[in-house]
């Protein structure tokens, strides 16, 4: 068990991105410790909308003054997205923004991306680019420890 959680908050420190800063403030909630963009588009595979179920349990299981949840979406058309969010049952706001996509070259999706808002906007982890359920529960697991120890 001591061996797991070493390894868990080794993996945390080496996926920290020292350099990349997440610095669009008009999405950034300071009123929270950290924040987790989901980047998504209108065509992911079911296999990858599910990873929605691990962000809709972070997004009720933890308060908001510790995790804010933002899905950031490059479809332009607003019926598209918001029968997307209801198909998906995705329980958290919704922006479009296609720059953000490139900015932060966002590929495959779901994609996510947590903030820490307390160190300037710092990104500290970054979701796996391979989408099983390992990952989306490593995924889930290892933002709950950052966000519930605060490391």
């Amino acid at each position: 068990m001591r061996r797991g959680l070493i390894f868990i908050l080794f993996l945390i420190v080496s996926c920290e991105d020292k350099g990349a800063y997440f610095n669009d403030h008009r999405l950034i909630e300071k009123s929270s410790k950290y924040n987790l963009f989901v980047f998504f588009s209108d065509d992911d595979c079911m296999a990858c909308t599910t990873e929605f179920v691990y962000y809709n349990r972070l997004n009720s299981d933890i308060h908001k003054s510790n995790l804010f949840i933002k899905g950031i979406t490059n479809v332009s058309d607003s019926s598209l997205i918001n029968a997307f969010v209801k198909q998906n049952d995705i329980k958290f706001e919704v922006y479009k923004s296609e720059e953000l996509f490139k900015k932060y070259t966002i590929g495959d999706t779901p994609q996510s991306v947590l903030i820490n808002v307390e160190r300037d906007n710092i990104i500290i982890f970054r979701s796996f680019r391979k989408k099983t359920l390992s990952s989306q529960q490593a995924t889930y697991d290892i933002i709950n420890l950052i966000v519930r120890n605060s490391y």
